[in-house]
């Protein structure tokens, strides 16, 4: 099933994304700068379209979740296995490292960035002046005297060339660090100010929500200064399998079709890790107070695509509510009952249709 974006948002002056497999899409913000970029960009890439000079800095590496690392490395070894118990095993192992995945989404979080003393920084040298790397490499050049074995087969000029070179290339990577410093700080300090396409930057940069989306979810995200409305569309049908497996006493694996209770919970905790994980990113990478979280999705027990898709969750975090709340020993769903919200749920039907809140209600 595919859910697409039908509706616009908009909260005045904001800016929206759009944040899917295919990618990171920006509109609104102010002319002449925009923040854009395909989904396999490892850096940001900054334009100016008056000047149409770009420039295109590696200042941060998506990175894979410790959990995501272990799904993989199961995967690599059933690979690397033949039929058996052993294969059986780790194929049973994948699946229950599936599910536990889906429910402790929130438990893993992009670091958070203090924008006061990314601003703040001083430059890794003086503007100017030679920079570490550099004065390194001139004082292996100036300290190099060639022995006797250089001179007899006559590697003296080649091995000092050399070392031009590592000068030229230090140089290189000190003007790059000053270069990043430069943009980090820039971009710190527009952050401080409540720039919006900023706020784009950081969140393309830093790919919090690769976990989600690889899940096979999707999101809206209309920001303002300082709140963030999103529209995270959960696929249930990407993410919640109709099977589940288990490891018989034999060694064999054991398949059978996966209960609509069973289903309904699973999904439930997973849209709810979700909203917690979506909410703790925002608030670690950007300066904003308020979340408001509308979740579109599937009603499981009616058997048949909805469509437009239902509104099954909506729920406001503040940025204090959640410091106050105890993520790390609550189940998803149990979490955001501690939130403003409307949700109702029901462990033979699952989800119903809700309305959404609002920033004031």
């Amino acid at each position: 099933m595919e859910f697409g974006f039908r509706k616009s948002f908009s909260l005045g002056r904001g800016v929206r994304l759009n944040i899917c497999k295919r990618g990171l899409s920006v509109s609104g913000g102010t002319s002449g700068l925009r923040a854009g970029g395909s989904p396999s960009d490892s850096g940001a890439r900054f334009g100016i379209t008056e000047t149409g000079r770009y420039d295109e800095l590696r200042l941060s590496f998506r990175r894979a979740r410790a959990s995501r690392q272990q799904q993989a490395e199961i995967r690599r070894q059933i690979r690397g296995k033949q039929a058996g118990k052993e294969r059986n095993r780790l194929e049973v192992k994948e699946f229950e490292n599936q599910m536990e995945l889906m429910k402790t989404v929130h438990l893993e979080c992009t670091e958070p960035i203090d924008w006061q003393a990314e601003a703040a920084k001083l430059p890794p040298f003086e503007p100017g002046l030679p920079g570490p790397n550099e004065r390194g490499a001139a004082i292996d050049l100036d300290n190099y005297k060639p022995s006797s074995w250089d001179r007899l087969f006559k590697k003296e000029e080649k091995k000092r060339k050399g070392l031009e070179q590592k000068v030229v290339e230090a140089r290189q990577r000190d003007q790059q660090d000053l270069q990043e410093w430069q943009v980090r700080t820039e971009l710190a300090k527009r952050v401080l100010e409540g720039d919006l396409q900023a706020y784009a930057e950081v969140l393309r940069m830093e790919a919090p929500f690769d976990d989600i989306v690889d899940l096979g979810s999707n999101l809206v995200l209309m920001m303002d200064t300082d709140r963030v409305e999103v529209v995270f569309q959960a696929k249930s049908g990407e993410v919640i399998p109709d099977t589940e497996k288990r490891l018989t006493v034999k060694g064999n694996v054991s398949t059978k079709q996966m209960t609509l209770t069973m289903r309904n919970h699973i999904y439930q905790e997973y849209v709810c890790s979700c909203v917690l994980r979506i909410s703790r990113e925002l608030f670690a990478l950007l300066p904003v107070d308020e979340v408001l979280i509308h979740v579109e999705g599937e009603l499981l027990d009616q058997g048949r695509e909805q469509e437009p898709p239902e509104t099954i969750l909506s729920v406001r975090i503040t940025r204090s509510e959640l410091a106050q709340t105890h993520i790390e020993s609550l189940d998803g769903s149990d979490c955001i009952t501690s939130f403003p919200h409307q949700m109702k749920f029901l462990e033979t039907r699952g989800f119903q249709s809700v309305g959404r809140l609002g920033f004031n209600e």
